[in-house]
């Protein structure tokens, strides 16, 4: 139980590290594999720790398993449809009110709203240490003392010291949470008949007092610090009191202790007012609890920054005659038809709304305990889903496919070895001779990629593999496989290959594999399919009810429907299609064709000359066309044969021309999304939300990229180089857009910007990991920026001004897609010119990334 509950206090206390997640979910996993009930009873389950659970469960199989564990108790399963309710956003107005604040003056640097989550508080309250007369210190805390203080921040307090019966639990969920607040509203009533409301959220400790405390007076007194001899309160008064100023009163190290301070100077009630900035991506500011001691005797509540300005402006400003605070409880909801709705209101407000997580969380309940209603609100929640909610949804629902739970079998290992300067369609066709990595028997396992000549491994390598695989094995790879209709926004397969290319099969069947492989890894390729495919593609192969000839090929379209309406003699039209073997333009910087088509004459293809893997290559020469019907060369189109002629074509470019490419892929992609996991896959995407999964976003949004930037190691939004780093991307996205691209792929692997923009960006393994901007002090001077592409992540050097910033940043997207490397960033001179040779060894992906 002592190493469940330690276990559990550092999952819900280490921010985004998906790796030590990942193994602390499968050691509880494993616990609860051995005694599931001890584990399920057990203190670290506390209601804190599900809100971490869940996030994890969108891409931890394992901490699916933790959850499977305990949906054979009712409680925790109310507790699981608890939070999926309050994650789905399916609390009404009139059972809680809004906590979200009202934008906040120019002058404020406050965050918008509080957010609830019980954690460790810095000191034990009202103890004084024991101490040891022998070693003259403190005594080593003893299993049990850790262990309790452990229960005390894991759980949900009672009116003493935590024990398991005063704690609000998985296992007693459906009971206690009916004393628990999930809100609370402040009001104050002014002599000119005014009042203002407030929302308010109250400390984990309030279940232990009356709903409403009222008063008439205030104490508002910040010119002395919290518990010293000349901080004064009235008796009986509403202490309110910024958070700023909690943190300079020595004898209150956090906000729990101000709450008893303020009691013992006589406070009926404290109103904290969060005036601070967040304190991290993942660590809100609003944090409170009390670690293994009593809670305070009077009620805490916080208000946000702009709401607590209001409300002691209007204080100063008007004569007050009351001031009342007040809780709001848990209500009953059995009597409602939907599970969801039944559930108990969840007791951390402030939740983010999510509705992959509240799918993840309530789809566990339905594998263990399945009603057609509970399955109502999963097709409900998936019908809300956006794109990148989608995304987590299937991964999730990979991660069921291929990682059984309590599977301990050790997982398969694909390994790569990739020239980068040698044609990579002919290293996959080794590939598929050799059993060996994207043709490997299972690429679910640990894929492994290493560029030949180039030491770096990890996330990142294989996301700047697979993009280069769609851009110069397939766009450009010289097996003429794919076609644009509309200069390079989307592809399809191109006909033209079955005639030229002998390998064409296999060639299909590993963009099919790369595009599975893609989706298990959550890479975004720099290969956007046409919806039309991706419909295909979610049919299992086979064609869609409806096609659109005009968003496929707009200009043949508008052909066919001048032929069906005009005159067609004398044009010498026959029943035959032109075969297009170029290829587009991959966008790399080299330029570089992979392998020049063959030379040779234009001739007409039969339908039945496709060409199979025995046999040789041969040239499809521009100019060259392919039957639509037996001896089509040979039919004209007239005045009576016009509308055959345009039915036989729409047939042909909507279904004929793209069957067996689209059917190998398929075949490919089914490696990794079975025919049971696509046939879930349609109901909750669209072809265009396939696509967009597949290959994210065309353009690079600056703004959205700025905003979900994170900085690190010292460095600040308004430093010199975070400004100037800014001042050239946003240059780049007027002058030169497609340099965002080389950015974005040097900061991660990636060309493109996952659906749902950089709030999505993939890092590590997978997971969710902000674009971060870290200071470079430990670069020499002259240093390039540096790339830890793995975790998304730009060593930021001091740049002397804007053109050494442009300078050096023009470098790191030239060279960024050359190599991976492990040595130092070269030195440069501010004032010289790029030195390619020396200066290639600047994009650096590093292996510890501790």
């Amino acid at each position: 139980e002592w190493l469940a509950a330690s276990l559990g206090y550092l999952l819900l206390f280490v921010d985004g590290d998906d790796l030590f997640c990942a193994h602390a979910c499968g050691a509880l996993s494993k616990l609860a594999s051995i005694d599931a009930s001890r584990v399920s009873a057990g203190v670290w389950c506390g209601v804190p720790l599900l809100e971490k659970l869940a996030a994890a469960a969108c891409k931890e199989t394992r901490a699916v398993g933790v959850l499977e564990a305990l949906t054979s108790h009712a409680p925790a399963r109310a507790a699981m449809l608890s939070l999926a309710a309050a994650l789905a956003g399916d609390v009404e107005e009139e059972d809680v009110p809004d906590v979200d604040a009202p934008p906040p003056p120019p002058s404020e640097t406050v965050p918008d709203d509080p957010i609830e989550e019980v954690v460790l508080a810095a000191e034990v309250i009202n103890q004084e240490p024991e101490h040891d007369e022998a070693e003259g210190r403190a005594p080593t805390p003893s299993w049990a003392d850790y262990f309790h203080e452990l229960r005390g921040t894991l759980g949900i307090g009672g009116p003493t010291k935590a024990t398991l019966e005063d704690m609000v639990l998985l296992a007693n969920f459906d009971q206690s949470a009916a004393e628990l607040p999930v809100s609370g509203e402040l009001t104050a009533t002014f002599s000119d008949g005014s009042s203002l409301k407030l929302a308010a959220v109250p400390a984990s400790w309030n279940e232990r007092f009356a709903d409403a405390v009222a008063t008439q007076t205030i104490s508002s007194d910040q010119s002395a610090p919290i518990g010293s001899e000349d901080w004064q309160v009235q008796d009986g008064s509403a202490v309110i009191v910024d958070r700023s100023h909690i943190r300079k009163s020595p004898k209150a190290p956090d906000w729990a202790t101000a709450v008893r301070l303020s009691e013992e100077a006589g406070a009926s009630v404290v109103v904290v007012i969060n005036d601070l900035f967040d304190d991290g991506l993942a660590r809100p500011a609003f944090r409170m609890g009390v670690f293994g001691a009593s809670p305070p005797p009077i009620g805490g509540f916080m208000v946000c920054g702009a709401d607590g300005e209001l409300l002691k402006k209007q204080c100063q400003e008007k004569t007050l005659t009351k001031f009342e605070v007040s809780t709001i409880r848990n209500t009953n909801r059995s009597e409602n038809a939907s599970p969801l709705r039944a559930a108990p209101l969840w007791p951390l407000r402030g939740v983010p709304k999510d509705a992959s997580q509240a799918w993840a969380l309530a789809e566990v309940v339905y594998r263990s305990k399945p009603s057609p209603t509970l399955n109502d609100d999963l097709k409900a929640l998936t019908q809300r889903m956006t794109a990148a909610e989608k995304r987590v949804w299937l991964a999730r629902r990979l991660q069921r496919c291929h990682r059984p739970l309590h599977d301990d079998d050790e997982r398969a290992l694909a390994f790569v070895e990739c020239d980068r300067h040698a044609p990579q369609l002919e290293q996959l066709r080794t590939q598929k001779k050799d059993v060996t990595g994207l043709f490997a028997e299972d690429v679910t396992g640990d894929f492994e990629v290493r560029f030949k000549g180039e030491s770096a491994v990890g996330s990142a390598v294989a996301r700047e593999w697979m993009d280069l695989l769609a851009r110069r094995a397939f766009i450009r790879g010289g097996g003429s496989l794919l076609r644009t209709c509309d200069g390079g926004r989307s592809f399809i397969p191109n006909a033209a290959s079955m005639y030229g290319n002998p390998h064409w099969e296999g060639d299909f069947e590993a963009l099919g594999r790369l595009f599975g492989l893609a989706v298990w890894q959550q890479v975004t390729l720099d290969l956007p399919l046409h919806s039309y495919v991706c419909a295909w593609l979610l049919n299992d192969g086979e064609p869609p009810s409806e096609g659109d000839l005009e968003s496929l090929d707009p200009q043949l379209a508008a052909s066919m429907a001048w032929i069906e309406n005009n005159d067609v003699e004398g044009l010498e039209l026959d029943f035959t299609d032109g075969l297009d073997h170029t290829e587009h333009d991959a966008g790399d910087d080299d330029g570089e064709e992979d392998v020049s088509p063959m030379e040779g004459a234009p001739r007409t293809f039969a339908l039945a000359d496709v060409l199979g893997a025995s046999d040789e290559a041969r040239a499809v020469a521009p100019g060259s066309r392919v039957e639509l019907v037996e001896g089509g060369e040979d039919k004209a189109v007239t005045s009576d044969t016009r509308n055959e002629f345009v039915k036989t074509m729409r047939d042909y470019r909507l279904r004929g021309s793209l069957r067996e490419p689209i059917q190998a892929m398929a075949r490919g992609l089914r490696t990794v999304m079975p025919s049971e996991v696509l046939r879930d896959a349609r109901r909750m995407l669209s072809p265009l939300d396939f696509c967009r999964l597949l290959s994210g976003l065309r353009g690079v949004d600056v703004a959205d990229w700025r905003r979900h930037t994170r900085y690190a190691g010292g460095l600040q939004p308004d430093a010199k180089e975070v400004k100037l780093f800014w001042n050239v991307v946003e240059g780049w996205s007027k002058t030169h857009p497609k340099r965002l691209h080389g950015l974005l792929q040097f900061a991660t692997g990636s060309r493109r910007v996952p659906v749902g923009g950089f709030a999505h960006l993939v890092g590590l393994n997978g997971g969710r990991h902000p674009f971060t901007l870290h200071a470079g002090r430990h670069l020499p001077p002259g240093a390039l920026p540096t790339a830890h592409a793995c975790v998304c992540t730009i060593d930021v050097p001091a740049f002397v001004d804007f053109e050494a910033a442009s300078q050096k940043l023009v470098q790191c997207v030239d060279l960024g897609t050359r190599r991976f490397d492990e040595h130092e960033t070269h030195e440069s001179s501010d004032d010289e010119e790029p030195r390619t040779e020396s200066d290639e060894d600047s994009s650096v992906e590093e292996l510890d990334l501790s």
